[in-house]
């Protein structure tokens, strides 16, 4: 199946592709979604990136034809490498397959187009083995990771030489149900091929780089609670401090006071926080009448019922 992102006048909506028509989809295709009775011709319709993650990143380099061609231009031996390194990428660099890239206007060295098999993840995942990866892709589509190669040798970081605004290009579609070992990927500049690889010469599969799970937070310590689990990292960047903020439903206003564990979180409202130990003490006490009762010969229904009066009063 083919899935896009189109706008059609001011309406930005997913579709499903076939030929030269989109059927609209109301919905996401990574949620519930109903295919509706609407279509497009699709030169009719702009299409937009196909998805736009909360989190981009890259398994780079993993070519072998990208890390023997570098070696060969600095006149040296390829170095692979030993495991996959994922690395960040700007979720705000990402534009669509036929818009315009702009080079900004400080940058004077060459900018080259690098052509991506582009994965995209379709469910939240955990510590999922390299044998299930694929079980948890939705689809995938052609990513162009536009780098400045003078910034990239210069700076500490690739933050300047790869993730400038419009140097994600994407697109234009997700495809599914294919083998992401089968991909040919041809990059042409200005009508010249540039890149002719295959995702066969990989050095490490989509499923050795789609997912991970780092557990350094736990290992240090650090507490905090979030609306769900995700593939590897959420994209965040920060706005303001000191703000309420929302998170899975909860409002949470600097001071106040929480109680979380791995069940879940709720705040505490501080009239009534120096009653909780007391209240505690009192269900634990009622929880214990109830499993003595139970365990006990004399259980039956009856019994419980006059249990529940006593532990249970409200």
């Amino acid at each position: 199946m083919i899935w896009c992102r189109f706008q059609s006048g001011q309406k930005v909506s997913f579709g499903i592709v076939e030929g030269d028509v989109v059927t609209e989809v109301s919905g996401s295709p990574f949620d519930e979604h109903t295919v509706t009775a609407t279509t497009h011709q699709l030169s009719q319709v702009k299409l937009l990136a196909p998805v736009i993650p909360g989190m981009l990143y890259a398994a780079g380099p993993n070519h072998r034809g990208h890390v023997e061609g570098m070696a060969a231009r600095r006149g040296t031996p390829p170095s692979y490498p030993d495991r996959p390194s994922p690395n960040y990428r700007s979720v705000h660099a990402i534009i669509g397959s036929e818009e315009n890239i702009v080079v900004p206007k400080d940058c004077s060295g060459a900018v080259q187009p690098e052509g991506q098999l582009a994965v995209v993840i379709g469910k939240n995942a955990r510590k999922v083995s390299v044998d299930e990866a694929l079980d948890y892709v939705f689809g995938y589509t052609i990513g162009n990771d536009i780098s400045q190669r003078p910034w990239q040798q210069e700076d500490r970081t690739m933050f300047r030489s790869k993730n400038c605004d419009t140097w994600k290009p994407m697109g234009p579609w997700i495809v599914t149900g294919l083998d992401p070992a089968a991909f040919r990927i041809i990059v042409r500049h200005n009508g010249d091929v540039w890149e002719d690889f295959s995702s066969s010469e990989q050095i490490w599969s989509a499923a050795e780089c789609t997912v991970r799970d780092l557990d350094e937070a736990h290992a240090l310590g650090f507490r905090f609670f979030a609306k769900e689990v995700s593939v590897s990292h959420a994209y965040v960047h920060l706005v303001e401090i000191g703000i309420p903020v929302t998170v899975g439903g909860l409002t949470v206003k600097t001071g106040d006071l929480l109680h979380g564990d791995k069940h879940g979180v709720t705040s505490i409202p501080f009239g009534i926080a120096a009653q909780i130990p007391d209240m505690v003490k009192t269900i634990a006490d009622y929880e214990k009448m109830i499993i003595d009762l139970c365990q006990s010969s004399d259980f039956s229904m009856e019994a419980l019922k006059e249990n529940a009066k006593i532990t249970r009063p409200y």
